[in-house]
């Protein structure tokens, strides 16, 4: 009898695993049903929980992984994805290997990473499998670019530092799926026209990756004529960064890009003459990032049509930027995000700009603004007209005669009731250098109700 009852346990168990696999109709459960049961809270919270049908996009982009690939994967990711992915293969294996190519479920990938110490071969194995990359690259071997240039979709040479011309060149003949590219620096040639030979690769980056969305220089090229760049290949150009020495002209060109949303621009030339020089033609920019010379005569007649006729919500200077302002009058404009930086903006301009855009502003950045008198803007705004102000940087530079003599604080706080955050910088009165959070804000609040009682 005992024998029998043994062989009875064995013979039902199976059945009531089995029967745990399956819903109410008989039917076999499927993968992204096991996520809705009961028990779920209870699972491993770090557990990367996928679905089938509706895979959640988590990081720069989505793919669908091999099954074969389990092996490489921690190799090349950054040190906090291992541990997800770990989960993953452990636990999710089976699923992946029982299913056909194309019906997985998708992982993501945040970038893949090649540095000077890593096995190129397997690397080049591995994108091979996967064939969508976003690389994050310190170098780049010739063979490395030509074996796996035609699956690069993303690639940041930043830690690179510089790259030459003929690494820019190699990219591009081996990249055509290129969609962004980031450079810190180029490394130009010592003799020569270094000029005449930097514009002609930047055009050939133009006209062979046709499908590029994301330009950036980091480190601004001047060798690069920008005025002499036909873009009219790149209708799908969204962002350029890093461009310098602007001319009406190069505008006009610049104009071809039509669906530019992000633009990034240096030492921008006197183009207070031409009352026409294109930035009428921007309809698509809502971010524009300026930084530039004493040559820079800027927001004139012409470029305050940018201001007016675009879906500006941006405007960004570079802490290098010195140029002039011209007049700031005119129609309002729906500014969120204004960043003077270190901008040498007057305080009538400042608050002729700021009239301008405080309706919808959410975020005002005066850090470095050294020929701004700050105590007596600060006190001169009207703080009813910022309703919708949620984060004020004032910077190191501000310096003012007393807080507990000045209301302003108190009735930008009363008059914001969206403001979360207040960056005083190094400041002579006590106070933290910065309040966040509307806990933090509230407890301003207090001690300046203290002060003045």
């Amino acid at each position: 009898m005992k024998i029998k009852s043994c062989v009875l346990v064995l013979l039902i168990l199976p059945g009531m695993v089995f029967a745990t696999n399956k819903q109410e109709n008989g039917e076999k459960r499927k993968f992204d049903s096991a996520f809705d049961s009961d028990s779920k809270e209870k699972s491993n919270k770090k557990r990367i929980l996928l679905k089938k049908e509706e895979p959640k996009k988590c990081g720069e982009f989505l793919f669908l992984l091999p099954p074969d690939c389990w092996t490489l994967i921690t190799k090349f990711l950054y040190a906090e994805d291992w541990l997800n992915l770990r989960l993953v293969s452990k636990n999710f294996q089976p699923y992946f290997y029982s299913l056909e190519p194309g019906k997985r479920p998708a992982i993501c990938f945040p970038a893949l990473r090649l540095a000077a110490n890593t096995n190129e071969e397997a690397l080049i194995n591995f994108i091979k499998k996967i064939q969508r990359v976003f690389l994050v690259a310190s170098v780049l071997p010739d063979n490395f670019v030509k074996q796996t240039g035609v699956f690069w979709e993303k690639v940041n040479l930043e830690p690179c530092h510089k790259v030459s011309l003929d690494g820019l060149d190699r990219i591009v003949e081996c990249c055509p799926n290129l969609k962004k590219i980031k450079i810190d620096e180029l490394d130009l040639p010592k003799a020569g026209d270094s000029s005449e030979v930097t514009t002609t690769s930047f055009q050939n980056l133009l006209n062979k990756c046709p499908k590029l969305k994301t330009i950036a220089f980091l480190a601004g090229h001047s060798k690069i004529d920008f005025n002499k760049i036909d873009y009219s290949k790149n209708p799908k150009l969204k962002r350029l960064e890093g461009i310098t020495h602007l001319s009406p002209a190069g505008i006009k060109k610049l104009a071809a890009c039509s669906n530019l949303t992000t633009l990034g621009m240096r030492k921008l030339n006197d183009v207070s003459e031409d009352k026409d020089s294109g930035w009428s033609s921007f309809k698509k920019l809502t971010t524009l990032k300026i930084g530039g010379g004493e040559d820079s005569i800027l927001l004139a007649q012409s470029f305050k049509k940018l201001l007016e006729n675009s879906p500006l919500k941006t405007f960004q200077f570079d802490g290098n930027f010195s140029g002039k302002f011209g007049d700031m009058a005119g129609k309002g404009i729906p500014l969120k995000t204004l960043d003077l930086e270190a901008s040498n903006i007057t305080s009538q301009q400042f608050i002729s700009l700021l009239k301008r855009c405080s309706t919808s502003l959410e975020v005002l950045s005066i850090d470095h603004c050294e020929k701004l008198h700050k105590d007596e803007v600060l006190d001169q705004i009207n703080w009813e007209e910022l309703s919708n102000l949620q984060d004020l940087s004032l910077g190191d530079y501000y310096y003012s005669t007393r807080i507990d003599s000045t209301g302003w604080i108190t009735e930008l706080i009363d008059a914001c009731p969206k403001i979360r955050r207040i960056y005083f910088g190094s400041n002579p009165y006590g106070l933290q250098g910065e309040y966040k959070g509307k806990a933090s804000i509230a407890e301003l609040r207090r001690y300046l109700n203290e002060e003045e009682g």
